[in-house]
């Protein structure tokens, strides 16, 4: 994860992953801001659009958006919007030979030059994004320099506002010259190529503002205030989904949206229910510590017993202090609303994803 830690995102901040799935990086990032400012995730590969929102989700992350759109979809409506951007760029792999042999299969002779033509058209439309004084952060997994420096040697001949910035990094060599090799024979991880770009200019900071409530259903504070204790704002509405955007959020209308900011709420017919995400996010008013057998069974989408507890209502089951999810409360028995798109761990495989 060195590259999110070049980046090195503040809280408050706005910051875009322009290839973010799966996931890793991204979560980093949101992990370094604090829950303050505002991370657009992209990926323009929809399948992996989705599984970035699912890994954005299990983090419990409230203050980021995913979209599926492509590099020059969001230059056009994100003109000079970002104080940080990171290009972890698709490439063609050499530096994960060792760990996926299978990927040595996809590689050609012909892969890196195709590879580095699309890289400086993502890079182009990533610099047009970035703030005057801002910062971009380019990574491959490969070692060829046609993908490396020679990526960056056309950049900088056809951006004359952007230069390569010395970093250094806890543990590994300083990059004086703004581009770092890491060697899986000489650190722990594998082959990775690493660079920092400014933009020239002064990085103005401005205060994120609040955004105004556009729902017009004002019952839904009352049923949060009953589900956790964490105060939250509802400012919008996706489809039926109710949601808390962060602080300074763009506009997102004309992308493809699939998570934005924290789900909070959902209408099923003539019923709210707490969001999944909500669980996760938030902290719960009332839980009920399972045992991991009971964990395994809740995640299978079983009904399970309140254990004698009186409560009715919304409650999250938890393992080990940590929220899983919502079940509703009655007649001393839990109906369970754990996601069915997530109900896949047989016994077997639960024991190993716990």
């Amino acid at each position: 994860m060195a590259a999110a830690a070049a980046l090195n995102p503040q809280p408050g901040e706005r910051v875009l992953d322009l290839c973010a799935a799966p996931g890793g990086k991204a979560t980093q990032l949101a992990d370094m801001m604090r829950g303050r400012g505002v991370l657009i995730a992209n990926d323009p590969v929809l399948p992996r659009a989705r599984e970035l929102s699912r890994n954005i989700e299990r983090m419990g992350i409230k203050n980021a958006v995913v979209l599926s759109n492509t590099p020059s979809e969001l230059a056009r409506s994100f003109p000079e919007t970002f104080d940080r951007v990171l290009v972890d760029a698709p490439c063609s792999g050499e530096g994960m030979f060792r760990k996926d042999p299978l990927s040595r299969r996809y590689w050609t002779a012909a892969t890196p030059a195709l590879c580095a033509a699309r890289q400086k058209e993502i890079l182009c439309e990533a610099e047009r994004m970035l703030k005057p004084g801002g910062t971009l952060v380019y990574s491959t997994c490969t070692f060829n320099d046609v993908e490396n420096e020679g990526v960056l040697n056309a950049l900088l001949q056809s951006l004359p506002d952007v230069q390569l910035n010395a970093f250094t990094l806890p543990g590994l060599p300083d990059a004086l010259e703004g581009m770092l090799r890491l060697w899986p024979h000489r650190v722990q991880g594998e082959g990775h190529f690493i660079a920092m770009l400014k933009k020239r200019g002064e990085l103005e900071k401005v205060g994120l503002a609040k955004l105004p409530a556009k729902i017009e259903d004002q019952s839904i504070h009352k049923l949060v205030l009953d589900w956790v204790m964490d105060k939250l704002d509802i400012n919008d509405q996706l489809g039926d989904t109710f949601v808390q955007l962060p602080a300074g959020c763009p506009p997102l209308t004309g992308f493809r949206v699939l998570r934005a900011g924290l789900h909070i709420a959902q209408r099923v017919g003539k019923t709210i229910r707490p969001d999944h995400a909500l669980a996760l996010a938030g902290e719960p008013r009332r839980t009920l510590p399972l045992t991991l057998a009971e964990a395994d069974a809740y995640r299978r989408g079983e009904v399970l017993s309140t254990k004698d507890q009186v409560t009715t209502g919304f409650v999250a089951p938890s393992l080990d202090g940590w929220p899983l999810g919502w079940a509703k409360a009655s007649d001393a028995q839990l109906k369970n609303h754990y996601p069915k798109g997530l109900r896949k761990y047989s016994m077997s495989e639960s024991e190993n994803y716990v």
